[in-house]
């Protein structure tokens, strides 16, 4: 899923430490480098959300327009290999919920980590302006 930001004057920087604090906070073990088009943020392993693969986070753009990526390293199965029916008749849907967990603690992790990047976003605006004045003999 991307999301990207219009007129905003975010230092990407700034911007990219904070969704590393949102990673670190969760106990993710962390990989974070810079690109030619902005950075890369690939974590995995955490504590808090049970997710089974890593998850890669980029943020590319100018501080004025700039967008976030958000994404599963591994491809998702599209479809069951096990039969609907059967799993719900098979253990009480046992096996049908085991498949639907995976899915819903993505679910959670995602709308988390929106609502923190839109927080981070707010609270940064301007900030590649402000950086710059304070570079500025």
């Amino acid at each position: 899923m991307q999301k990207t930001w219009s007129n905003q004057n975010v230092d990407i920087s700034t911007l990219t430490n904070q969704i590393i604090q949102f990673f670190k906070a969760r106990k993710f073990d962390i990989t974070a480098l810079e690109t030619e088009t902005g950075y890369q943020i690939i974590v995995g392993n955490s504590l808090h959300y049970k997710i089974e693969s890593d998850i890669s986070v980029t943020i590319y753009g100018k501080p004025k327009n700039f967008s976030i990526n958000l994404e599963l390293c591994k491809e998702k199965k599209s479809g069951s290999t096990f039969p609907v029916m059967l799993a719900t008749m098979i253990g009480g849907g046992y096996f049908l919920l085991k498949h639907l967990k995976p899915d819903e603690v993505w679910m959670t992790f995602k709308k988390d980590f929106w609502c923190y990047v839109d927080s981070a976003v707010t609270q940064v605006r301007d900030s590649a302006s402000f950086l710059n004045e304070k570079k500025t003999p």
